[in-house]
């Protein structure tokens, strides 16, 4: 009887702690874009432009690259030009 309520009282413990992978609610997805930041330009970046720290600036919506992402573009050219204040989309990339 004393196992079987140390039993009880675990599976209580972990009823209460929850699941380890912690996802956003369902009522959360439609604020998650204008809660998240993505790359823009931080000026008119034409084609052919080698993209620097300088160039990109963390801005809402969360819709485009997101900002720890960086690396991945830095140092890239820019296909075709961004105007000031646009997301910096993988397309826009060689």
């Amino acid at each position: 009887e004393d196992f079987a309520g140390i039993v009880r009282g675990i599976r209580r413990i972990e009823t209460m702690l929850g699941r380890a992978a912690k996802e956003p609610a369902a009522c959360e997805g439609p604020g998650e874009v204008w809660a998240t930041k993505s790359l823009v330009a931080a000026r008119d970046l034409d084609a052919g432009h080698r993209i620097t720290n300088a160039d990109v600036l963390a801005k809402r919506p969360g819709d485009g690259i997101p900002p720890d992402r960086f690396g991945e573009i830095e140092g890239r050219v820019l296909r075709s030009r961004v105007a000031a204040e646009d997301a910096i989309r993988l397309d826009d990339l060689l």
